[in-house]
């Protein structure tokens, strides 16, 4: 069991991560929406580019900006979204300290590619000893 004041502090992480969470997740909504404008902007400004004469096919600087600016709005997205994930995963954690559980350890998370490299660690050690 875990003492009151620990039960105090978790319940105080895990309302704080889920109002991050849930920030995090309008957030995300709105970039989503933001990027489907872009594309169809995009779209449009393409299109009218390539309805031009073949003389001038290159994007003007609208079309250079607002390719960038879908660039970079995905790449925030993209962050958002796994940072998303993180806080969902450190929410499922504190839901069951809060509920007087344990943490499970951390080798469970632990991947084969992970145990094989500490593996190859560990001869590399022994090989540097002998």
């Amino acid at each position: 069991r875990w003492e009151p004041w620990i039960l105090h502090h978790c319940g105080v992480l895990l309302e704080a991560r889920q109002r991050s969470a849930e920030a995090l997740r309008a957030d995300a909504a709105l970039s989503a929406a933001a990027l489907r404008d872009l594309d169809a902007l995009l779209g449009q400004l393409i299109q009218h580019r390539e309805s031009r004469p073949p003389h001038d096919q290159g994007p003007d600087e609208v079309e250079t900006n607002t390719k960038l600016l879908y660039d970079r709005v995905h790449r925030s997205l993209q962050r958002t979204t796994s940072e998303i994930r993180m806080l969902q995963q450190d929410i499922e954690v504190l839901c069951q300290c809060c509920q007087g559980g344990s943490i499970p350890p951390v080798y469970e998370y632990v991947k084969d590619e992970d145990l094989q490299q500490l593996a190859g660690y560990g001869h590399e050690q022994s090989a540097h000893q002998r």
